[in-house]
């Protein structure tokens, strides 16, 4: 099988405009001395195409004789001979002028007549002829036609002072229309046509190409209109990447050789731009395949060379492409291929189009679960929609739908676990006291309140304390736990999600687990040098019949939001198995509780797996319909509990039901596995703070603004 390699590029310009301003002395001399300095780098990338289209962002001057300063252009303008030279060098063989650069400049023809005379082939630059544009190339049995415009509708800023009509040569400048027909007239004429639409957008420089509508509409109405592909160009950073009617739309390469010191910083965007591949099998039938090969752009950070991206950058590039996507594209699946590019495919399942790796646990755990048998691509449009809206981005939507599959709505509020985690817990929480907070010997100095488990004993860095604090030998220690008399819960101090917890028996003057008997040595070996030794919870039935050995709690969540504590959602957990444990991650369920207090009709599971019924008691929680009696009293407790820890703003409290039907603190967590959260009690973690939320975070963290600028207290 032969094949047929096309590259396309952006923005090109060896810089010498931007050189000979004062104090670049430097980059002068070495562009004047060896310009392959500039450009090694690219071709390593590029290779030795079949075709090559780059587009030229500069006037050229023939300095074999010497220009007088006032007669060169105010803006990009670069050495022809050398110039050229260079894009001989890197195997370009077409070239588009239809850019604003040429437009504003009367030398645009006078290099076009050398370009043309060193044998490049022109593309969007001359006269505005009747006829159709001939083929740049054939390949297979198809005629490959590449159409080259400024947008006229982009022209609300810049002046294409320059532009072709029946009668002089210039840019080619045409409405979104003219495009369409042009598209619908080469189809009509050549059955075998395949076309290729390069617009030049210029009114988005260091922008994200693909993420604005006048962007956007004119790409798309070029899909419809039954181009085949649609690769832009002018915006100097790579944009994002879609498919619509059919079409795959690049929005913009970025940059080629852009030899100017940028404005990445200023517009705050990821310095990226990429080679767009083209690799056409020359077979039996006619076969395209779309490769993108990035790269480092910003000459500030790469000493004007063109830097690859690593494995990991480009994993970086692929979730800049996801999450800039447009939030109603056709499903495309990005992969990093052996050789470093990132591979454009069409795929079957609407999730891939916004970044999600199907071969993820969590994406694995749903399926699994059953929570990903339907997929709504209409669905995941809203959700895209409504954070494009209040975070700027598309988001990873596993979440949304897996809740969808298992409540039967759509519920756009929820929250992604990367966003949570990454950006708006470290937002919320300070980093520097989580690990005082999360040591549960030290609470009964943190967290004042009558409400909780009295402590028997406590080992700190291997010393024992009493429930004061007094310091034991460890005789003493095993002597308070004997002379207790009663079962006693011990657990490490610095784990959650119930690791390490276990039931202690006294009988007599011994200490027994599971019916072992236990010295305090074997305990230390059990627990380690950090562990608490409590008095067992005598529960409330309410929460006790589910599952009768655990001490069954309620995980609730609250939020200190600009100097109010706010309540956010609850869930129960229950144990399983006969286990003393009573969280998922120990084999328990996890079961909604609304705001009056009453237990959802279905619980989940580590694996969110839906249950009904408790899969060791066979609780029915549909048919019982239970309510935890005064629950507005346990939401006041927690919004007191919360008053006593300024540090952290978003913290999970563990409380159980005591036996008068009170709430009794267990611990804090300052993370959460928000997944479960929002599956088990069926809502978004943040309700209808949501999109105040999220906006302000992104507004301040996005933006990369500080805590200290507008404190949400």
């Amino acid at each position: 099988m032969q094949e047929k390699r096309l590259l396309f590029a952006g923005d090109f310009s060896l810089g010498d405009y931007y050189f000979h301003k004062p104090g670049r002395q430097k980059r002068l001399v070495q562009l004047e001395e060896n310009p392959q300095s500039f450009t090694a780098g690219f071709k390593k990338l590029a290779g030795n195409p079949d075709f090559f289209l780059i587009n030229l962002e500069t006037v050229l001057l023939d300095q074999s004789s010497e220009v007088p300063a006032e007669k060169k252009p105010k803006s990009s303008w670069d050495d022809a001979d050398r110039t050229m030279t260079e894009l001989k060098r890197l195997g370009v063989t077409h070239i588009t002028y239809a850019n604003d650069q040429a437009g504003r400049h009367r030398g645009a023809s006078e290099s076009v007549s050398l370009l043309e005379a060193a044998s490049f082939d022109l593309l969007g630059y001359g006269k505005v002829e009747k006829e159709l544009p001939a083929p740049v190339m054939k390949a297979a049995d198809k005629n490959i036609y590449v159409i080259a415009a400024v947008i006229e509708e982009e022209m609300d800023k810049r002046i294409i002072k320059y532009r072709a009509d029946t009668e002089k040569a210039g840019v080619h400048v045409k409405s979104v229309e003219e495009i369409k027909k042009e598209i619908i007239s080469i189809k009509n004429n050549d059955s075998h046509a395949y076309i290729i639409v390069s617009p030049h957008w210029i009114n988005h420089d260091y922008e994200t190409a693909g993420t604005q509508r006048t962007v956007i509409e004119p790409a798309r109405e070029a899909a419809e209109a039954g181009a085949d592909l649609i690769i832009g160009h002018g915006t100097h950073a790579a944009g994002t990447v879609e498919k619509h009617a059919g079409a795959y739309i690049i929005y913009s390469t970025g940059n080629a050789v852009y030899n100017s010191f940028g404005k990445y910083e200023q517009s705050e965007t990821p310095a990226y731009s990429c080679l767009a591949e083209i690799i056409i099998k020359e077979d039996e039938s006619f076969s395209v395949d779309i490769n993108l090969i990035p790269y480092l752009s910003n000459n500030k950070k790469t000493d004007f060379k063109t830097k690859p991206l690593s494995r990991k950058g480009t994993q970086r590039f692929l979730d800049y492409l996801t999450e800039n996507a447009p939030p109603d594209s056709e499903p495309v699946q990005f992969r990093l291929n052996d050789q470093g590019a990132v591979e454009v495919r069409e795929s079957s399942n609407p999730l891939t189009t916004f970044g999600i790796k199907i071969n993820r646990p969590v994406y694995k755990k749903y399926k699994s679960a059953g929570l990903l048998d339907s997929i709504s691509a209409e669905e995941i449009a809203k959700v895209q929609i409504y954070w494009k809206r209040i975070y700027g981005k598309n988001i990873n939507v596993t979440i949304h739908e897996a809740f969808r599959n298992l409540t039967g709505r759509t519920e756009e509020r929820l929250v992604p676990f990367n966003i949570m985690k990454e950006i708006f817990i470290p937002y919320f929480n300070t980093e520097k006291t989580m690990n005082m907070y999360k040591d549960k010997n030290i609470y009964d100095k943190l967290i004042q309140t009558e409400n909780k488990p009295a402590t028997v004993l406590r080992r700190i860095k291997g010393a024992y304390f009493d429930a004061d604090y007094q310091i034991l030998s460890e005789k003493e220690a095993e002597n308070v736990l004997v002379d207790h008399g009663e079962d006693m819960i011990m657990k490490p101090t610095t784990t959650n999600n119930g690791k390490g917890i276990y039931k202690i028996n006294v009988v007599g003057k011994e200490l027994y687990l599971k019916d072992e008997r236990m010295s305090i040595r074997q305990l230390e070996e059990l627990l380690g040098r950090e562990f608490i030794v409590q008095e067992t919870i005598r529960q409330h039935k309410i929460l006790a019949s589910p599952h009768p050995s655990s001490v069954n709690s309620l995980r609730m969540v609250t939020l200190r939001w600009k100097g109010e504590i706010h309540y956010l959602l609850t869930f129960a957990r229950f144990g399983a198995g006969g286990s003393v444990k009573d969280n998922a991650g120990a084999g328990g369920l996890c079961v909604g509780v609304n705001d009056e207090g009453q237990l959802l009709s279905f619980g989940v599971n580590e694996h969110a797996v839906k249950y009904t019924e408790h899969p060791t008691s066979g609780y029915s929680f549909a048919e019982t319909e239970a309510v935890i009696p005064d629950f507005a009293l346990f939401i006041d407790f927690v919004k007191e509990l919360h008053e006593q820890v300024p540090y952290h703003d978003y913290i999970s409290w563990d409380i159980a039901a005591g036996e008068d039907g009170k709430p009794v603190f267990i611990e804090m967590n300052v993370h959460g596995v928000t997944w479960l959260y929002q599956l088990a009690s069926q809502k978004p973690i943040f309700g209808d703070l949501t999109e105040e939320v999220v906006s302000h975070i992104t507004k301040r963290i996005i933006n990369n603004k500080t805590n200290e600028e507008v404190s949400v207290r």
